[in-house]
């Protein structure tokens, strides 16, 4: 590749999306396949990017117009596809589900369920300024961000929404104090988030939308990144010596697991999968950062003690997703894009 590479996302088949920043500055979105990049381009202006891929190989992302604007889409096998806008000039996609129903924020939440584009957001649950969709599970479930009228218009309030017998239903997580923001949502409605103190945030969890957040124990601050359907957090901690660590947080057993690193007291997590599969980076004795894959019963393993017939002088110095299948998108030390497959 040419220019910076930001994978988004890695599907059970082991097809990537993201976006490649090129050597002018311009971003376009991509979709890899381990051995052809293609480029998914734009919706006549010069920059895209994308966010997400669904299991049938759908990418959702934004793109701009001719007018530069941006403008949410969905790519599969026919093309680009405008998603269109709610209330602003401009709308930007943030998740896909196995449906092909895509999420964002056009002023407000929404959804694109293939035919148009609808607010994921009851207002009568009495929002102003703004609110946004981060995640949709694939029983259609959406969680994302809301403010609130003043005297609180700079908190942020957690919600979720679902479709009812027909009707939009929005239910707030949090009616008050700090701000929390909703990151993940699993198959059962489970739901990852992070509560925003200043400094020092917290990850944790929602079991309910009835029930109030339950933080995770970690040494210090943390943020939850993501849950998988096996009920498990992953979350980057830090200890108070200011250094990061990598742990995955069992719900079931309220058991918090450290990860472990490569010698060198760093690991910054970056993805797992549904069997709790964990990749990053961490550095070695040496102070060098390598990519990681780590398993409950292997422990972490530097990636690249595993590579084979590789090019000579190749280093993998960081694994930024992994697939259900174990396939893990990594990057090179000089920029460039490898998909890792088991033999």
């Amino acid at each position: 590749s040419k220019g910076f590479v930001t994978p988004k996302g890695i599907n059970a088949s082991g097809q990537v999306a993201g976006y490649i920043v090129l050597n002018g500055g311009n971003k376009r979105a991509f979709m890899f396949d381990g051995t052809t990049m293609r480029d998914l381009g734009t919706l006549g202006g010069e920059n895209s990017e994308a966010v997400a891929i669904n299991a049938s190989g759908q990418v959702a992302g934004s793109a701009q117009l001719a007018n530069e604007a941006y403008r949410a889409f969905r790519y599969d096998a026919t093309g680009m596809h405008y998603l269109g806008f709610l209330n602003t000039k401009e709308s930007t996609a943030t998740a896909i589900n196995a449906n092909g129903h895509v999420v964002g924020k056009s002023g407000h939440a929404f959804i694109h369920d293939g035919f148009e584009m609808t607010p994921a957001f009851d207002f009568s649950a009495n929002v102003e300024n703004s609110s946004y969709a981060t995640a949709i599970n694939d029983r259609g479930q959406i969680i994302g961000v809301a403010k609130r009228p003043p005297p609180n218009d700079n908190t942020l309030y957690p919600f979720i929404s679902e479709f009812l017998a027909g009707s939009l239903s929005t239910v707030f997580l949090r009616t008050g104090g700090d701000s929390i923001e909703a990151v993940a949502i699993n198959k059962d409605g489970q739901i990852a988030a992070n509560l925003m103190y200043t400094n020092n945030p917290l990850a944790g969890f929602y079991t309910l939308p009835s029930n109030p957040l339950q933080t995770i124990p970690t040494e210090w601050k943390s943020i939850a990144l993501d849950i998988n359907d096996a009920s498990q957090v992953l979350v980057q901690s830090w200890n108070a010596a200011g250094n990061s660590r990598g742990c995955v947080f069992q719900l079931a057993s309220n058991t918090t697991t450290d990860i472990g690193d490569l010698g060198g007291n760093q690991t910054v997590p970056a993805a797992f999968n549904q069997s709790g599969q964990t990749v990053g980076q961490s550095k070695n004795a040496d102070g060098k950062w390598r990519a990681f894959a780590w398993t409950a019963s292997q422990g972490m393993v530097d990636l690249n003690t595993r590579l084979r017939n590789t090019p000579s002088g190749l280093v993998l110095e960081n694994a930024l997703a992994i697939a259900g299948n174990g396939s893990i998108v990594a990057l090179t030390d000089t920029g460039d894009l490898v998909l890792l497959t088991t033999a």
